[in-house]
């Protein structure tokens, strides 16, 4: 679904992030003058600014907020200018895969090494309306072409004040700087009690961003301490990824490496409980997507016992396949493991199954032979992707005696697969830097990353991505 645009910029507006014509597109390019930098502090005059925004702005209640485009820059401690978070409806409705943005039009080039915000109203009643960060900040010249500035910024939203700090980017020269928070993070690490600021108040994340003001400027005496990761490469390419909840989850490893890298179009087919290949029980044997009956997927234990069943790779990839032939990725990523059982009913060894001369849908049982189908099939169909399978992580003994062991167990047949066909891994399990040293503090249940074991997560699939490239 296209965004809907509101402009009062003289420039062309930015496409949203399911363009296909690469119109309006962020560009890795970097601009060829060096800026000249202001050598005291200035904050600039807003006067003649305007902003645009991805998406139509609410009213309601008689626009108690009022909400405006240019209540960010008027100084009126009344009027507040405020956008829904993706996923969520207040007065309007935006689809959870939209990119959310704001643009700020300086007018002209400005050096920039700094943003503030101030929050609609002072203390903590409010503070469930706060960003928590931006995931990207971008600029451009042109109001069409953006640059990557900066990463997973921090507003400092925890702080009751109605003022942030004043928040630091790196030395930049643009007219526009964009400002987008379509990674759920922006908006509430929810359940991770030591980090989310409304956790902290006992508040959960509002359905929209209200900033009262925000400023730009520079200021010598500031420098810029973030991390950020090469995204050239993969600076509108598209990622497809497959797994269970670890990677299904909002905040997940697959929804981190999009913002990280600059994917462009992105397809998530994990779903919360999945296994490698189809299963057969007493009551009941994995379907076809095509099936005349298909009986769904899911995970939820009240779900259809044969639901369930249908919940794995091979599945997830017929889907894939039929519901989005117009998807071409550059980049498939697999990711399961943790729900297998080490032995599956009528799986074959890794062995018998590397020595079979075809895999056919009657074959693609269990781990093996749900590898085999899947990394073929999309092989066959998508011969230009690169396709990298993901290990298991750690699990916390304490909760789960058992998961470790079982997983090594199935990881040596995942990488006997990986070997036989010639298909790249990561190896989470030992080298996400989720281990025993920090499986209490980076897992919310003994299973499941949370923020903290998600971003460590991400950020070693961005890295060996990145490594894959540079071979």
């Amino acid at each position: 679904m296209l965004a809907t645009v509101l402009s009062l910029s003289c420039q062309g507006m930015e496409a949203v992030s399911d363009n296909t014509d690469n119109t309006g597109t962020e560009t890795p390019e970097k601009p060829d003058d060096q800026p000249q930098k202001p050598t005291e502090a200035i904050e600039y005059d807003r006067t003649e600014w305007a902003v645009e925004a991805s998406h139509e702005l609410f009213n309601v209640n008689g626009n108690k907020e009022g909400n405006s485009l240019t209540s960010a820059i008027d100084g009126d401690p009344a009027t507040n200018f405020c956008l829904v978070r993706p996923g969520k409806q207040y007065g309007i409705k935006v689809p959870k895969e939209d990119e959310v943005y704001f643009i700020i039009d300086m007018r002209e080039a400005q050096m920039v090494n700094y943003f503030r915000l101030v929050w609609r109203h002072d203390g903590t009643s409010e503070m469930w309306c706060r960003i928590y960060q931006f995931d990207r900040i971008s600029g451009s010249n042109d109001g069409i072409n953006f640059t990557k500035i900066a990463t997973r910024v921090k507003t400092g939203a925890d702080n009751p004040s109605q003022n942030s700090s004043v928040i630091a980017l790196p030395d930049t020269e643009y007219r526009y700087y964009k400002f987008t928070t379509t990674n759920p993070v922006c908006w509430t690490w929810s359940g991770e009690e030591a980090d989310c600021p409304y956790a902290n108040l006992g508040l959960t994340a509002g359905n929209s961003n209200q900033i009262n003001e925000i400023y730009l400027g520079y200021d010598p005496e500031i420098s810029y301490s973030g991390k950020e990761f090469d995204s050239s490469a993969f600076h509108g390419k598209k990622l497809a990824a497959f797994g269970n909840s670890i990677t299904a989850g909002d905040n997940s490893w697959a929804f981190q490496l999009r913002y990280l890298l600059d994917f462009g179009d992105f397809y998530n087919g994990a779903v919360g409980g999945a296994i490698w290949g189809k299963r057969k029980r007493d009551n009941g044997t994995t379907q076809d997507y095509d099936d005349p009956d298909f009986a769904g997927i899911s995970n939820s234990s009240s779900a259809p016992v044969q639901a369930r069943y249908n919940n794995c790779g091979v599945v997830h990839v017929q889907k894939f396949l039929a519901d989005r032939p117009d998807f071409i990725p550059d980049y498939i990523l697999l990711s399961y493991g943790t729900n297998d059982r080490v032995t599956e009913t009528d799986e074959l060894s890794a062995e018998d199954m590397i020595e079979k001369e075809t895999c056919t849908l009657e074959d693609a049982f269990g781990i093996t032979g749900g590898m085999r189908w899947c990394i073929e099939t999309l092989q066959e169909r998508f011969p230009q992707a690169k396709t990298v399978v993901l290990f298991p992580i750690q699990a916390n003994p304490e909760k789960y005696p058992n998961k470790n062991r079982q997983n090594l167990e199935k990881i040596a047949k995942i990488k006997a697969m990986c070997d036989a066909y010639g298909i790249e891994y990561f190896d989470c399990y030992h080298d996400s830097g989720i281990d025993q040293s920090n499986v209490a503090t980076h897992l919310r249940d003994g299973l499941h990353p949370n923020i903290k074991g998600q971003l460590l997560h991400s950020d070693y699939i961005a890295r060996k991505l990145i490594e894959t490239v540079a071979k």
